[in-house]
């Protein structure tokens, strides 16, 4: 990985870690989450549950293989349909997410969000 994209992640994980803390998040979710570096570090500052969803099989099982908390699972996901229950997360993070999708994706993203978000 590039020194600039861990600094921008660093950035933006830290970025939302004090802010999901502002708020007293009790369960948080990491969409697109990747390798599970910035769930990572969510979970480095965070004393909540916090799942990272990801669509890629291959990262979550690397994700898997090099973050072990307690605090922290992964799930392999789609993020327009989670399969996720209702209202089950008091923060949810995504980065990057939103300019994969089409139009009609995107808000579907968003509804997908609305619903699984307390």
């Amino acid at each position: 990985m590039l020194l600039e994209e861990t600094y921008e992640r660093q950035k933006v994980y830290t970025f939302a870690s004090s802010f999901l803390k502002s708020k007293n998040a009790q369960s948080v979710l990491d969409i697109a989450c990747g390798d599970g570096e910035g769930t990572n570090m969510l979970a480095e500052t965070l004393a909540c549950s916090i799942t990272g969803l990801d669509l890629s099989e291959k990262l979550i099982r690397h994700a898997r293989e090099r973050v072990k908390r307690h605090t922290l699972r992964f799930n392999v996901g789609n993020a327009l349909e989670t399969e996720l229950p209702d209202g089950s997360f008091g923060g949810i993070v995504g980065f990057h997410i939103l300019e994969h999708f089409n139009e009609k994706d995107q808000v579907r993203f968003l509804k997908e969000v609305r619903r699984i978000l307390k």
